[in-house]
């Protein structure tokens, strides 16, 4: 590859998933990675490992034009073409970069094989008529690869019936552990702003408050949030989502007033660009907007998001959380460190941390989005994520998200060793699906959840068959997709020569601990089997 960007582990593992999946037959798939993962460069990486390809990049809107472009340049060396508003492609441009405000009203111009691939940026858009209409148009030729920081598998409902399959998903939590992004921290900041007494309403982008009630609302507040931003957070770099321009340039002033360095930036303000280059530079404590820099922002001194505006969109509320998630530059991406060396440095760096303001709660009553949400799989799981860092005590997101994970799987592994204690009586050869999962930490495996329509179908005599013969209780499994990832999961098993699960059973029966029989390599196994007296072969 002839680029200066060296990229991450996990986006080659994400260009190599999508790769194997476009090759397996699957024309439409999704890569879910959050906002600070590098979507931009795992698609530019995949332009660069498709040489021949002719590919189209699809944002969203005019303004996310510029930062693709840019990626792809930086990346690729290669100016791509542009079709947005005046500007139009040429047809020997191999990568383009286009707005769907633009394509949805030019598509019927191209011809529909003019792409070989095309690239859906915020893909959870991408059902709507405008998308749809660009998407089928070259999608009768063309590869399509949906990339969206959707949060909920849920979320993906609405994707069913036109994406095949989910190529690959990494979650905050994911790279919070290896190291690429900054463990958040959550403060409610005092009794926090109730807004039980709020009525959502319908629109065309779904559920949502008034924002001029919402600002009614905040606005009483807004004077002690200032001074508990300067009293506890002065040293950091706080962005503030307010719901709309005049209640955002308010309480711009209402901070400076009480001796924060605070500025406000809108879409039409002239010194826009130098507000933001000045708040990237760390030159100001407080940048309050409304709706404006959500998306394609980039400013890794920002170290907390003060969101003011309640909302719906599990996706465009990561999107915000995501402005402050990133590690100072220079910090990360020595290719010689690995997770624990990435880790450190994040820790002693002026920026070792994120915190998430949250004075509203983002109350659950109305099924709002709130902190925790942010690696859940689903907004119930959320919620019981946050009874238990409350009842724990502890702030930090990371934390809290172990520790309720961990204490579900010991209640897990009682029932399932009560369970095992059963089967072994009645003498059964295999085990649940869930405790295949919960015995070899198989976390995805544990959670899983079939949202795509190939993922739902039920299973024929063969897969049952095949999960028998592996040691998995086929009654255990619900679909398809589980299915695939179990048996997925025990060829993993094979490739690194441990126990197959028949034979990790006898050794637990025949008084090995069951920690240790989930460990030992297959020869050893068979070695100890034999001392017993007991067959080797599942």
């Amino acid at each position: 590859m002839n680029h200066k960007y060296i990229t991450r582990g996990y986006q080659d593992e994400a260009r190599a998933a999508v790769m194997d999946g476009f090759r397996a037959g699957t024309r439409r798939g999704l890569l879910v990675l959050p906002t600070g993962a590098g979507k931009n460069f795992v698609a530019c990486s995949l332009m660069d490992a498709y040489p021949h390809k002719k590919v189209l990049f699809l944002a969203d809107r005019n303004e996310l034009i510029e930062q693709p472009w840019e990626s792809i340049n930086e990346f690729l060396n290669y100016p791509a073409g542009v079709e947005k508003a005046a500007q139009r492609c040429e047809e020997t441009d191999r990568l383009v970069v286009g707005s769907i405000q633009t394509l949805s009203r030019r598509y019927k111009d191209f011809r529909p094989d003019r792409f070989d691939l095309v690239i859906a940026d915020e893909a959870h858009l991408s059902m709507s008529e405008s998308w749809q209409n660009v998407l089928n148009h070259f999608g009768q030729h063309a590869l399509t690869l949906g990339m969206t920081a959707t949060p909920f598998r849920t979320d993906g409902q609405s994707l069913m019936s036109w994406y095949e399959r989910e190529f690959y998903r990494r979650t905050i939590a994911d790279l919070q552990d290896d190291g690429w992004l900054v463990p958040l921290e959550i403060s409610n900041m005092g009794a926090g702003i109730d807004i039980n007494h709020l009525r959502p309403k319908r629109g065309i982008e779904g559920k949502k408050f008034d924002e001029a009630e919402v600002a009614r609302t905040i606005e009483p507040y807004l004077e002690a949030i200032a001074r508990e931003l300067l009293q506890k957070h002065s040293e950091r770099c706080t962005l503030a989502f307010l719901p709309l321009v005049e209640i955002s340039r308010k309480f711009a002033g209402i901070a400076l007033d009480v001796g924060l360095k605070a500025e406000h930036v809108d879409g039409k303000d002239p010194e826009r660009g130098d507000k933001v280059d000045k708040f990237r530079d760390g030159e100001y404590q407080l940048l309050c907007n409304s709706q404006l820099l959500h998306t394609g922002f980039d400013a890794p001194r920002c170290s907390a998001t003060l969101n003011l505006t309640p909302m719906f969109s599990s996706v465009r509320y990561q999107q915000i959380i995501g402005r402050s998630t990133r590690p100072l530059k220079g910090i990360v991406d020595d290719p010689q460190y690995n997770a624990g060396d990435r880790c450190i440095n994040i820790a002693l760096s002026e920026k070792p941390d994120a915190v998430i303001l949250d004075p509203m709660f983002q109350f659950a009553e109305h099924g709002l989005l709130i902190p925790e949400a942010l690696s859940a799989s689903s907004l119930e799981e959320a919620l019981e994520i946050r009874k238990h860092r409350q009842k724990k005590g502890t702030s930090n997101l990371g934390i809290a998200q172990r520790d309720y994970i961990i204490a579900k799987e010991q209640e897990m592994l009682a029932r399932l060793e009560a369970d095992r204690l059963e089967r072994q009586r009645r003498e059964e050869g295999v085990i649940s699906v869930q405790e295949f999962a919960a015995r070899t930490d198989n976390f995805p495996l544990a959670t899983y959840t079939p949202v795509y329509s190939g993922e739902l179908k039920p299973l024929k005599d063969f897969d049952k068959l095949l999960l028998r013969s592996r040691g998995i209780n086929p009654d255990s499994v619900s679909s398809r997709g589980q299915c695939d990832m179990a048996c997925r999961a025990v060829n993993i098993r094979r490739s690194r020569k441990l126990a197959e699960i028949p034979v990790v059973l006898r050794l637990i029966a025949c008084g090995t601990k069951v920690e240790r029989a989930w460990k030992l390599p297959a020869i050893e196994a068979k070695r100890i089997l034999k001392l017993h007296g007991l067959r080797t072969r599942p």
